[in-house]
């Protein structure tokens, strides 16, 4: 029976066509249209579409299985080229290619996002690497000399184009930014078979000097009360030497400019140089050539010629000769009346001319601080040039401090004497004032913090108390120059101080403390009023400064000015502060020291959570409203000077050296402003990169964030002509002097002449 069944089943689906298999519906039009094109099929789909239902089987088996089974799609003869099949691996293909890049995508944003972080960090730490400004050409034309000389109009600076951008260099050879040498230095050069003779070529001949104003002049005497008496006879007659000085015009070719401040903008004169002979050579510097080799001989050549002088004598005879010039000595203020209506009270009522107010020139050194015979020119310079030549409107003094506080100085007047013998010559031991921790911590025993192991008491954290000692002591100065014994000029200090002091008495309240916290930049900030509109447009007004900032316990006096308008912008003709004396001069930026990383932002004592005492930084607070200014170069004023006393002895205020006037003036509303001196940088940088990174503060000012160039940032200056950590002036200095480290410099002056350079502050000078 199985047997016939089989045998039925086999000859019963032999007569079936593939479609009596399928159901019928409308589903089998897609597959009739793609049969149709093909032979093969064409009578089993004619068949199969024209009965309503296929044959049934007579077996009841096969019946069964086919009312339940549903057969499978036909499969499609490989041989055959199919267009669905192409269009279904294309779409296959376009999905797994998406897929790649999306999971590649997705891949390489987890990891840059875990990269991003420590990359940030390095790239920061490459692109703020002494490597990026060290890779700069160094410029030797400051070293160019009296041959070399050229009109100031007709000078290409070496540090050419306007935004003082380096040449891009001329084979692949050359390093980054560095010039091709010319071909003349390509040439082979012959070996030298014998010292190279002395230049004979004619000097340029130099020219008197004379920044001082006409003081016989019927302008002058209109002005001023008294007459002029020239004291400088009073030299001249102990030393035989003219205290006036020359200059060359003109200056060494490729000379570069400043890179920050301006000659123009202060009223210095950039068209004349300086050359050490004619600078220093009246106050006791001697060429090697001017000398004889015996040392013997040579000490005392230096020494004879300044026997019997006494400069503290000479100082007093010069005022006493002009004291019709000065107001009458008033005492340290300490009522409610102010110092300025004690003098008017003082003058005559039918007086119309003005006083010539005193300055003290303040030189602060240390007990066993090793004098050099540069350094007594340079203190003779500063006598001769600011009291002798002016009829003594300055006068010079030596602030020496003594470390040694077991010395008895203010008890053995002996010891005192001793001290001063063994510390410096003879002809300035009249001008030195002694002072000791043990002395200011009497003065003001309530400040008492100490900071990194140091005394709050002594020189590095405030100096000022013995300034503000001084200034008790002398009540005859209205100002007070800060000076320290490792800073040179080469030009003349009367025509620095006077430039100084007339720009920031000429300075209007309005925006102040914005632009004080900026690098002036000529080359790229253009003209000063483009500068003040820039740092106008840049600030925020609701943090801009008028008059004095609120600080908690700090008590404002008399001695604070009031606004005369409600608001900054209501001085629309920038008005207030024009005419009026600074109460405080700096020759740097005066920043803001907060989130700076700057190490003695946090060194300040009595404003109320005090940090630990040997920390660094301050945990509980950013401390007060603070302005620093690094390179405690200063004029005070008496004004400022009694806050500053005040504050320390009855409200226990203080803070570092270079935070503590700039602060006491920001907190009473006294007018500091910082004077952008020309300052020259030793490599050629790009004007725009500079400025970056000195004026990479908060809203473009030099502070108030990490990225300041003050704290970690700092080795940028080490280039400069005026910071304390730079090496650039010592050389410079040195090489001016004719200090020469080997032969080759000293054939190089042989070539080019005795070095002359324009006016430049150049700090520290240390060793010469």
């Amino acid at each position: 029976m199985f047997t016939f069944a089989a045998s039925e089943i086999r000859q019963k689906m032999s007569t079936l066509s593939i479609f009596d298999y399928l159901p019928m519906s409308p589903n089998i039009q897609p597959y009739a249209s793609y049969f149709q094109g093909h032979s093969r099929f064409a009578s089993d789909l004619e068949s199969s579409t024209s009965s309503s239902s296929p044959s049934s089987p007579s077996s009841p088996l096969l019946r069964a299985n086919v009312d339940e089974e549903k057969p499978a799609r036909p499969r499609a003869r490989r041989q055959q080229s199919s267009p669905l099949r192409i269009h279904r691996v294309k779409t296959l293909f376009v999905r797994v290619l998406v897929g790649c890049v999306v999971l590649t995508v997705v891949t390489m944003m987890f990891a840059l996002s875990g990269m991003r972080s420590h990359t940030t960090k390095v790239l920061e730490k490459h692109l703020d690497s002494s490597a990026i400004w060290q890779s700069f050409p160094v410029m030797n034309t400051y070293y160019s000399g009296l041959y070399d000389l050229v009109a100031k109009s007709e000078n290409v600076p070496e540090n050419t184009g306007p935004l003082n951008a380096p040449k891009a260099p001329k084979t692949v050879s050359d390093k980054i930014f560095k010039r091709s040498k010319p071909d003349t230095q390509s040439k082979p050069k012959p070996k030298p078979t014998q010292k190279e003779k002395v230049d004979q070529r004619p000097l340029p001949k130099p020219v008197e000097y004379n920044p001082y104003p006409d003081y016989n002049s019927e302008s002058y005497r209109q002005a001023w009360q008294g007459t002029h008496v020239d004291c400088s006879s009073i030299v001249s007659n102990i030393t035989s030497v003219s205290t006036k000085m020359h200059v060359y015009k003109g200056i060494p070719r490729g000379l570069p400019d400043p890179y920050y401040g301006s000659h123009e903008l202060l009223g210095l004169d950039n068209d004349v140089c300086f050359e050490r002979r004619t600078r220093l050579g009246m106050y006791g510097l001697k060429d090697r050539d001017e000398i004889p080799k015996n040392a013997k001989e040579e000490g005392m050549l230096y020494d004879l010629e300044w026997k019997g002088v006494d400069w503290a004598s000479i100082q007093k005879q010069c005022v006493q000769l002009n004291q019709d010039r000065f107001p009458p000595n008033s005492s340290l203020t300490t009522t409610a009346e102010s110092e300025s209506e004690i003098k008017k009270r003082s003058m005559p009522k039918s007086a119309v001319k003005q006083f010539r107010t005193r300055t003290a020139v303040i030189l602060r050194v240390w007990h066993t601080y090793r004098w050099t015979r540069l350094d007594y020119a340079n203190l003779r310079s500063l006598i001769t040039e600011l009291n002798v030549n002016t009829g003594g409107e300055y006068d010079v003094h030596i602030l020496m401090h003594v470390k040694d506080n077991k010395i008895p100085i203010w008890s053995d007047k002996q010891a005192y004497e001793r001290v001063v013998e063994e510390s410096i010559a003879a002809e300035f031991r009249g001008l030195v004032t002694l002072w000791n921790e043990k002395m200011m911590e009497t003065w003001y025993a309530s400040l008492g913090v100490k900071w990194g192991g140091l005394s709050i008491h002594g020189a590095h954290r405030s100096m000022w108390f013995a300034v503000q000692f001084f200034a008790h002591e002398h009540p005859e100065y209205e100002h007070f120059w800060n000076l320290e014994a490792d800073i040179r000029y080469t030009g003349h200090w009367y025509h620095l101080f006077e430039k100084v002091a007339n720009f920031a008495k000429a300075q209007p309240r309005r925006g102040l403390w914005e632009r004080n916290s900026r690098f002036y930049l000529p080359s790229v900030h253009g003209s000063w009023a483009n500068f003040t509109a820039m740092v106008a447009k840049e600030g925020d007004a609701a943090e801009s400064v008028w008059g004095p900032v609120a600080v908690p316990d700090v008590q404002t006096t008399y001695r604070t000015p009031t606004p005369p308008f409600e608001s900054p912008e209501d001085d629309t003709e920038y008005s207030w502060g024009v005419g009026e004396d600074a109460d405080l001069i700096t020759l740097t930026p005066i920043f803001d020291p907060k989130n700076t990383t700057w190490i003695l932002r946090d060194d300040f004592t009595g404003y109320g959570r005090e940090r630990p005492a040997e920390n660094h930084r301050n945990p509980y607070w950013e401390g007060p409203p603070r302005r620093a200014a690094i390179v405690a170069v200063y004029r005070l004023s008496r004004r400022l000077l009694e806050v500053m006393h005040e504050e320390n002895t009855f409200h226990g205020h203080t803070m570092c050296t270079e935070q503590w006037p700039p602060s006491a003036a920001l907190h009473h509303g006294l007018k500091a402003v910082y004077a952008p001196h020309p300052v020259y940088m030793d490599r050629r940088w790009p004007g725009k990169y500079l400025a970056t990174v000195l004026n990479n503060g908060k809203h473009g000012s030099s502070g108030g964030r990490p990225k300041s160039v003050f704290g970690s940032r700092e080795h940028h200056f080490a280039g400069s002509g005026f910071y304390y950590g730079s090496y650039w002036p010592g050389r410079l200095y040195r090489r001016w002097v004719g200090r020469w480290s080997g032969e080759w410099e000293e054939r190089w002056e042989q070539r080019h002449g005795r070095m002359c350079l324009p006016a430049m502050l150049l700090h520290p000078v240390k060793g010469l």
